[in-house]
């Protein structure tokens, strides 16, 4: 049976301070199961809004050449080797879908401007919690598929700081949602900018919240 964020309703859910330590008490950790009451709308994830033409973001050719290099390094991160054929098939690919992703920022009337520095914390991030979460999934994901043992995930409310609504702090919330759905334990449902508390599930519980209490970059 596949867990549905939607069993919290309306539940209290536990919090964290920035030092990483629960407020209250320990996560709950609760089964999840499908409600028909429950608003589908609380947990949908909360669409960046637009932004004014007017703000000054990177310029675009700075921009495409700065995706270019992330993607053609996840490519031949993915691909496992550098031979001259395959570093030139990543070019084109990566070339063609910072292109798309130009196109595509540009017709939705989003704008995001990104530090340089966050690509790289971004990537430092997610690698490693990506190594950390498969490390933990191995052995429960054993038991589940030899023994059938339940696997009961929990929903988290983590202290994090949205920002505005100007382009650079959409660029981090991006970053944010991407970096914690990325990491194979924990996927992020939505942004909660009134109370500043990112929401997320975890389908194996863990003591401490995604980011060790980081309010900017809790990935």
């Amino acid at each position: 049976m596949i867990a549905s964020p939607n069993a919290i309703g309306s539940r209290s859910l536990p919090a964290w301070d920035p030092t990483g330590r629960a407020v209250g008490r320990p996560p709950r950790r609760v089964p999840l199961q499908n409600t028909p009451d429950t608003d589908h709308s609380r947990f949908t994830l909360s669409r960046t809004a637009s932004y004014t033409s007017g703000m000054k973001g990177i310029d675009r050719p700075r921009q495409f050449a700065m995706e270019s290099a992330v993607l053609l390094a996840l490519y031949l991160a993915l691909c496992g080797q550098a031979t001259i054929s395959e570093v030139a098939a990543g070019a084109v690919t990566a070339a063609l879908a910072a292109g798309l992703l130009q196109l595509i920022r540009r017709c939705s009337g989003h704008r995001f401007e990104p530090r340089w520095g966050w690509y790289v914390l971004f990537l430092k991030r997610v690698w490693l919690r990506s190594l950390t979460d498969c490390a933990i999934l191995l052995v429960p994901l054993w038991r589940r598929a030899l023994h059938r043992d339940p696997i009961q995930g929990e929903m988290l409310e983590v202290p994090f700081a949205p920002g505005g609504a100007d382009p650079r702090s959409a660029a981090r919330r991006a970053l944010v949602l991407a970096g914690v759905t990325v990491a194979p334990n924990t996927l992020a449902i939505r942004i909660d900018s009134r109370r500043s508390l990112l929401q997320v599930h975890r389908l194996v519980p863990q003591p401490h919240p995604p980011g060790g209490g980081d309010r900017e970059w809790p990935i």
